[in-house]
């Protein structure tokens, strides 16, 4: 949805599932609900997805020292302490951009001036909320923002300033108290 391919979740939805159903994914968990929570890609669908994206994608990790063109890649991953291979560079095409683990308090800031026009943001577990309440307003473009797993207790008032924002996922945050004033559904 936020990159603009699917005009609803519901459509999303039954696309997913039909891909469930195709045996794209292989184990499948689900929750007490009955609800998919969890599922992997089947191997060789990885590696055709893989093939066909071409540098388009980047997953950035200690086991991965390829060479990407940073300003041909749309979407990157970056897993933990690996953030510094990638926010050199501004990255002008990139749109989404997912970042696990416990990220560096000196990266963030300048992970969010590099990625300005990104539409999905994952800064999931050991983010620093008062680095990123500066940047994040200045995310333009950005439509999906997950900030879950992670320690904090009130979202910043920048986050208000995310006008194309439709969603926010704020998943196992038990610490959170308070949403930002004028943050509506």
């Amino acid at each position: 949805m936020a990159q603009g391919f699917l005009k609803s979740a519901d459509v999303g939805h039954d696309y997913f599932m039909e891909l469930v159903w195709g045996f794209f994914f292989q184990d499948i968990e689900k929750d007490m609900y009955g609800n998919i929570s969890c599922c992997k890609m089947h191997d060789l669908m990885h590696d055709l997805a893989k093939k066909e994206a071409g540098s388009n994608f980047a997953v950035v990790d200690n086991s991965n020292t390829a060479k990407y063109n940073h300003g041909e890649v749309l979407h990157v991953s970056i897993f933990k302490d690996e953030v510094s291979k990638w926010v050199g560079e501004t990255h002008n095409r990139a749109r989404s951009l997912f970042c696990f683990e416990d990220v560096n308090k000196n990266w963030i800031k300048v992970i969010l001036r590099n990625f300005r026009n990104t539409h999905v943001l994952w800064l999931i577990r050991g983010i620093y909320i008062d680095v990123v309440s500066k940047e994040i307003g200045k995310l333009n473009h950005l439509r999906s923002l997950n900030l879950s797993r992670n320690n904090f207790k009130a979202l910043p008032p920048s986050i208000n300033k995310l006008c194309n924002l439709e969603t926010l996922n704020l998943e196992y945050c038990d610490s959170l108290i308070e949403l930002s004033k004028g943050l509506q559904s």
